[in-house]
């Protein structure tokens, strides 16, 4: 990754603006504010949904041309290959089993109810919390998706809503096997009451140490540099 394009409405974390800004000037974040000439007064819960399609295809269309392939997800989710060390030699491996239009993965969820480690410093959220659910998503439930740049006209966030297949691809999606790469979602549980307590119950989690394993030690070095850099 060499550049990170951030699209924004309005900022109300002072932290965070603080780190877009600080990255924004090392020339590593392009920070965009987006206006909304359709969104009426009221509509402030609703603009996330409203912007979001809008934001991924901006970004999508700037950067046609220069990369092969399109991951979309959002900032508390990360997709993790299981078994290969990196998304090159995952995707090649996908390429293998199927020439299509986009790979989809399916949701692992690390629900804060389900606890912390608490020996990772605090504000390295996902780190902090390797506990997960026993069970991965349902297939084609909330995916998460990585696209051949060639072969899809417009994204959603989750799948492509149009392909302009290449000769010999298939249009559609190649559900991933769990074996191979999930997306790993970091957040509250935002399912009905009785099935969080389900979900949540402690005897019922895994340990997900993936993450961590590909990334734990240069994630840790990288933010505590940045940190000093950034608030001294």
């Amino acid at each position: 990754m060499d550049k990170v394009q951030l699209h924004f409405h309005h900022m109300t974390n002072k932290n965070f603006e603080s780190v877009a800004q600080a990255y924004s000037a090392e020339g590593f974040v392009d920070v965009r504010k987006l206006g909304c000439p359709f969104c009426e007064a009221g509509q402030e819960e609703s603009l996330g949904l409203l912007l979001m399609s809008p934001a991924i295809n901006q970004c999508f269309y700037e950067n046609l041309g220069r990369y092969t392939y399109t991951a979309v997800f959002d900032l508390d989710e990360i997709i993790v290959p299981q078994q290969h060390p990196d998304y090159p030699t995952l995707l090649s491996a996908l390429e293998k089993r199927a020439n299509t239009s986009s790979f989809a993965f399916r949701n692992w969820y690390h629900f804060s109810e389900l606890g912390e480690d608490s020996s990772v410093d605090p504000k390295m959220y996902m780190l902090r919390h390797p506990y997960s659910t026993k069970q991965e998503s349902p297939l084609g439930y909330s995916i998460k998706s990585i696209h051949k740049s060639c072969c899809v006209v417009a994204l959603h966030n989750h799948f492509s809503w149009e392909d302009v297949p290449k000769p010999n691809t298939q249009s559609g999606h190649l559900p991933v096997p769990i074996d191979l790469g999930l997306n790993e979602h970091y957040k509250k549980c935002h399912f009905d009451e009785k099935t969080c307590k389900e979900m949540t119950d402690v005897k019922d989690r895994k340990y997900g140490l993936r993450l961590r394993q590909l990334l734990g030690k240069v994630l840790t070095e990288s933010f505590r540099s940045k940190v000093k850099q950034i608030f001294g």
